[in-house]
């Protein structure tokens, strides 16, 4: 039901334990993607672990790539 309510998707993000690439990056795809498709603005969390801040570089580009995903 819309109300003209705007709704985000606050915190959403994959701790890296695994070097599972591919598992993370369908993750992130999959969770922006249903996200967008219902009109709810998603908002990546990060500790630290996938954005390198002092380079302003992505430590695990999969990650960069699935982000932007929903925009190809």
């Amino acid at each position: 039901m819309n109300n003209g309510m705007p709704v985000i998707l606050g915190e959403f993000g994959c701790l890296v334990h695994s070097k599972d690439s591919v598992s993370r990056h369908n993750y992130f795809e999959a969770i922006i993607k249903e996200a967008v498709s219902y009109g709810i603005c998603p908002i990546f969390w990060d500790n630290g672990e996938e954005l390198d801040r002092n380079n302003l570089t992505w430590r695990h580009p999969d990650v960069d790539e699935a982000l932007v995903s929903i925009h190809d």
